[in-house]
């Protein structure tokens, strides 16, 4: 497993040690690319899992890039890697992973090292989907959630995506074996990744669907969604 990664910091010697620090890293292996420039276009251009910015850059703060990062991917993971520890303050209003503190940069990388690869090993957990017309594997990071009528599960992806399997949704949380999913009703999975907001008893999810969470499920659902998000 390759981990595509993107390293963006106007610093060329902290570029130099953020490479060697992934390099030092033997399993997942990290394919690193790095830019000095925020403003390079080929940040965006070139496909990647994992962005570590910088903060306090000329013209472009990594702040921006990671707006931007949010609104192109929905599974992209985000780190910040700042000499100014007081911007992780600011950081929890935008949607990354950790924040690593150049000032304890040997163990804030660890740390974040371990939360990435615990991440990244999910991201590559597959659904074996198999109806009547067609056997493939779906990865679990791609399914927004499942829905149950009729004996039929219908899956709902990320790419807009509907596949329907004749399967109990029991049959197919047992199978998912995917931290990240939780069944917010006896009709619903969903992966909480996709989640945009809880309100109420209603999850709304990122491509607009609106499920509703059975009342024995509130506490469940609340708690794994405030759970994934400290983590992330």
């Amino acid at each position: 497993m390759n981990i595509k990664t993107i390293i963006v910091d106007d610093s060329e010697q902290d570029l130099t040690t953020l490479k060697l620090k992934f390099s030092s890293v033997k399993e997942p292996l990290y394919e690193v690319t790095s830019f000095n420039n925020p403003q390079d276009e080929n940040i965006f251009k070139i496909p990647a899992d994992l962005y570590v910015f910088d903060i306090d850059m000329p013209k472009v703060t990594g702040f921006e890039l990671a707006k931007k990062i949010n609104e192109l991917s929905n599974t992209a993971s985000v780190i910040f890697c700042s000499q100014h520890d007081d911007l992780v303050f600011e950081s929890f209003r935008l949607n990354f992973n950790y924040f690593i503190r150049k000032s304890n940069l040997d163990q804030d990388f660890k740390y974040a090292i371990e939360k990435l690869n615990h991440q990244f090993i999910n991201q590559h957990k597959y659904y074996l989907y198999n109806s009547t017309e067609v056997k493939r594997k779906i990865p679990l990071h791609q399914i927004i959630s499942i829905e149950v009528s009729h004996n039929y599960c219908s899956f709902y992806l990320e790419n807009s995506e509907v596949l329907t399997q004749r399967k109990s949704i029991s049959a197919i949380e047992k199978e998912l074996n995917f931290s990240y999913f939780v069944r917010i009703h006896s009709s619903y999975l969903i992966n909480i990744q996709y989640i945009d907001s809880l309100k109420s008893n209603k999850a709304i999810l990122k491509n607009g669907h609106i499920l509703p969470i059975s009342r024995s499920k509130l506490k469940l659902v609340n708690d794994a969604y405030n759970s994934f998000r400290i983590e992330r």
